[in-house]
């Protein structure tokens, strides 16, 4: 027989498990936020060379991070926490026709130059594996695990 000193175990309550998902979704949108803002100060940047204001400036391909030229975009993503959930995103005016394909209104809004440069998915993308693992090993954190 085995003999467990008392409070060797903690007891799982609700209140360890939800302080567990509100840290674990802190730390996921954290690493979306970095992932995103690494991309956009780093891309491939295999676009085309233009001269803006009398300097190069080497653009980004379709499906690539947006090049990074004035830095407002980069320092828009942010993510917005409620409760058991968070929004990830940018409130910048060109970010959601860089994240999105085009379509018949955004032509006529002057955007029928710009492909897609999808930045939050890309990010998503990269950071999607470890969702599972942040999300266990905070909440099991939490619960004394």
């Amino acid at each position: 027989m085995i003999n467990y000193s008392k409070g060797f175990f903690k007891p799982l309550d609700s209140n360890n498990a939800y302080r567990g998902i509100q840290n674990a979704n802190k730390h996921i949108s954290v690493a979306l936020i970095k992932t995103a803002q690494k991309g956009i100060k780093n891309p491939p940047s295999t676009g085309r060379i233009y001269i803006i204001n009398g300097r190069a400036h080497k653009a980004s391909a379709q499906g690539e991070y947006p090049a990074n030229r004035s830095g407002r975009l980069k320092k828009s993503i942010k993510a917005d926490h409620n409760k058991l959930e968070f929004e990830f995103g940018s409130d910048i005016s060109y970010a959601v026709y860089l994240q999105q394909y085009k379509t018949a209104q955004d032509r006529s809004s002057g955007w029928k130059k710009i492909a897609p440069r999808p930045f939050l998915t890309l990010a998503h993308d990269a950071v999607k594996d470890n969702f599972e693992w942040l999300m266990y090993s905070r909440v099991n954190k939490e619960l004394g695990l």
